[in-house]
């Protein structure tokens, strides 16, 4: 079986940054091209795949480096 590569995100960092760009979970969701359940699950701290990382830090104006949970 192949493991797969999952993250979480720092949710300071993905509230901080949407605070900063005005969006709420369904804009985020809009312009990253997810679902609201997936960018919901994000900032509950659900596993995450690294398309879903890049995706939201792109569209939150933040390396995905920090966006990640250490």
């Amino acid at each position: 079986m192949k493991a797969s590569i999952t993250f979480t995100v720092n949710p300071n960092v993905m509230r901080e940054r949407a605070a900063v760009t005005g969006y709420d979970v369904k804009t985020i969701a809009d312009k990253s091209g997810l679902s609201q359940m997936t960018v919901s699950r994000a900032l509950s701290g659900k596993n995450i795949k690294p398309p879903t990382l890049k995706a939201l830090a792109n569209t939150l104006g933040v390396d995905p480096r920090k966006l990640a949970d250490k």
